[in-house]
């Protein structure tokens, strides 16, 4: 049986702040160009973000700071401090994605993907998203993997 190979890139690392603007200042003397800046107030994100690249790399920079008191990113922060709080991977298919994880014991955030209708996202605008988040838990080893696949 031949298997099929289900293709994810690397699309951004995310990482949790304390301070948006003094972490962009760092990033920027670190090579880093921010390119926008947003608000992002709705759950599951609650948080100010904004990203940056370095060079031609197409692995963005994504900064978050907390907009309240209990949102994901302000727990992440009161108990593990400033650092990678997840990874942002497109996806080619998505449902098989979902299907190998759990088959491996990864627990996902929201049982049935998010769908969006003419989502933008790192500049560029999608026909339809779809997105979910794993937990940190069992295999993940301590990492949240954000997951997205696009139509253009």
């Amino acid at each position: 049986m031949v298997q099929k190979k289900v293709g994810c890139q690397v699309a951004e690392i995310n990482t949790a702040v304390f301070d948006l603007n003094k972490a962009m200042e760092d990033a920027a003397k670190m090579g880093w160009k921010e390119f926008r800046r947003f608000t992002s107030p709705e759950p599951p994100v609650q948080a100010h973000v904004a990203n940056a690249k370095m060079g031609d790399n197409e692995v963005y920079l994504t900064v978050m700071a907390s907009t309240e008191e209990g949102s994901p990113i302000d727990r992440f922060l009161k108990k593990r401090g400033e650092g990678i709080f997840s990874i942002t991977l497109f996806c080619d298919d998505l449902d098989d994605v979902i299907k190998r994880w759990k088959a491996a014991g990864v627990e996902f955030v929201i049982e049935k993907p998010w769908e969006l209708k003419g989502h933008q996202l790192l500049g560029k605008t999608f026909k339809r998203s779809r997105v979910t988040w794993s937990k940190p838990k069992g295999p993940a080893h301590g990492l949240v993997f954000e997951l997205w696949q696009h139509e253009e």
